[in-house]
């Protein structure tokens, strides 16, 4: 996992806390939630501590823009009923939108 350990190491330099759970004020407090949780090539079923994560944030009413990929998507065949799928508002794509956009009924 050289990857996550490289990603953590500059995460913690820029002074960005790890954390396992969302703060529970976040309607309260945040004005857009973005998601980056999984890159596009996440596979696999969502295991802890995302899903308590995903389904939190499938909780709160801010607007969520996703990059990329909605957590809990499938690349290739989109949110395909999933229960943790998030439903963002905005999808930002990055270089070019993934076949899951297709799927996609907000903003992007």
């Amino acid at each position: 996992k050289p990857l996550y350990q490289g990603l953590t190491v500059t995460t913690r330099s820029l002074g960005i806390p790890d954390s396992s759970s969302l703060p529970e004020d976040i309607d309260a407090n945040f004005d857009l939630v973005v998601d980056a949780i999984f890159g596009f090539s996440f596979k696999g079923d969502v295991r802890a501590p995302f899903d308590g994560i995903l389904a939190q944030l499938n909780a709160v009413k801010a607007p969520i823009a996703s990059i990329d990929i909605p957590s809990g998507w499938d690349v290739d065949e989109g949110s395909d009923g999933k229960a943790l799928a998030l439903s963002p508002r905005m999808l930002i794509s990055l270089t070019s939108p993934k076949l899951c956009a297709k799927g996609f009924k907000g903003a992007h």
